[in-house]
């Protein structure tokens, strides 16, 4: 009897440590869910210039219109973000780029 009290006890004690075991392995190992998070600005380069009409000049002796044209450079916004696991918070080294955003300097286009 003593014997076998003492072989249920271990496979008690050994059966509570196989399911310690089993439960914690469940709760850190899953799918990783990554999203992009966080936008931050990595550049601003100068793209390309362009004329536009910023207004028109009347000659006051011939009533003539004349249109005032200016220059505007379009700046290209660069920006990334982290690729994060929503389930456990882990990063990936590579970021997202967003596409480029264009900014018109001074026509408000």
């Amino acid at each position: 009897m003593k014997k076998f009290k003492r072989f249920l006890y271990l496979s008690i004690i050994g059966c509570m440590l196989i399911g310690n075991c089993l439960y914690a392995g469940a709760a850190t190992v899953h799918v990783h869910d990554y999203h992009v998070v966080g936008k931050n600005l990595v550049s601003v380069r100068q793209g390309y210039t362009h004329e536009y009409i910023s207004g028109i000049k009347t000659d006051p002796f011939t009533g003539v219109a004349t249109a005032v044209y200016s220059t505007c450079t379009v700046l290209k916004y660069v920006y990334q973000g982290t690729y994060t696991c929503t389930v456990c918070g882990a990063t990936l080294p590579n970021p997202y780029t967003y596409p480029t955003e264009e900014k018109h300097s001074s026509c408000n286009g």
